[in-house]
């Protein structure tokens, strides 16, 4: 049987600019595409994409002010159960497609999460999207001193915290010194995978005298599941949210509830603002559309060689 091409578009999440940020694409099924529930297609195409992360949408419900999807995501090598940036790159689409609809929900492996539209350009959005935050553990597995060889000198770490992956075994925060130079660092993505299995968040807070906001840096390795360093990242700032909040060493400037001004500070850059509400984490970005196109189809056979 013939099947239909499948649309499919391309973003650049959580940038500034129109070539900043984390590329992602998304593909949208129609309902009952078998080839939606076929896991060796959904990898080959992500791996097609080669992006970090591929989302892949199913409309459930897409009739009212609120839409309704199943959204899973795949980097070149997994699906993965949680990613922020192309949850992102998804709200836009369930957006364009429903111009009038004021608020998404997203069917997935992390539980429902929503999305809703703060402003919107032919080109790009301001979306907010709602995470779960991760609870937080301290960091016994994680010494400061295992971290020698990665690149971090043991001796600038102020702050550390780990929490269960979604990438497989712990994530770990480790918080740097605000006087460390942290966009030059050279960190060794191979060797923190040793002492941290999950995502490594490096981070640091931002010096400032006045402002309401905390200000923060940081960057985000997942070695492990093919990603060296990650341009923004959605998800570690669902950690990184409730890190910050426990802190007691914010400045005094800094209002309650915590808001952060995030900034991913990768070779391609980006950020969010980020807080807590309701347990959760509130994560609001750009989105930038840069292409959009048909993905031919093969036979489903091809897929279960």
């Amino acid at each position: 049987m013939s099947l239909p091409p499948l649309p499919y578009w391309t973003f650049n999440s959580f940038a500034p600019t129109p070539h900043a940020g984390n590329q992602a694409a998304v593909v949208v099924f129609g309902v009952g595409d078998a080839r939606a529930a076929n896991a060796t297609y959904l990898r080959l195409v992500a791996r097609d994409f080669n992006y970090s992360e591929t989302a892949f949408l199913v409309p459930h419900d897409t009739d009212g002010d609120v839409v309704k999807y199943g959204l899973r995501w795949f980097t070149p090598e997994k699906e993965v159960e949680l990613c922020g940036h192309a949850t992102l790159a998804a709200a836009r689409v369930a957006f364009t497609l429903h111009p009038a609809a004021t608020r998404a929900e997203f069917a997935t492996l992390s539980g429902v999460l929503i999305a809703t539209p703060e402003a919107a350009h032919a080109l790009y959005s301001d979306i907010a999207i709602s995470l779960p935050a991760r609870a937080l553990h301290d960091a016994p597995a994680v010494e400061a001193a295992a971290l020698a060889g990665t690149g971090i000198d043991p001796s600038t770490v102020v702050g550390l915290a780990t929490f269960a992956s979604t990438y497989g075994g712990f994530s770990a925060i480790v918080e740097l010194a605000p006087e460390v130079e942290l966009a030059s660092l050279k960190i060794a993505a191979k060797a923190l995978a040793g002492p941290v299995p999950g995502l490594g968040i490096v981070t640091q807070q931002v010096p400032s005298e006045s402002g309401e906001r905390l200000r923060i840096n940081s960057r985000v390795f997942a070695y492990n599941v093919g990603i060296d360093e990650d341009p923004v990242t959605g998800a570690a700032h669902a950690a990184l949210a409730p890190y910050y909040a426990s802190r007691a060493s914010l400045p005094s400037s800094v209002a309650t509830p915590l808001v952060i001004d995030a900034l991913q500070v990768s070779a391609r850059g980006g950020g969010m603002t980020v807080s807590l509400v309701d347990g959760r984490a509130r994560l609001v970005g750009r989105v930038w559309e840069t292409a959009r196109g048909t993905l031919s189809s093969f036979e489903l056979a091809e897929y279960t060689k």
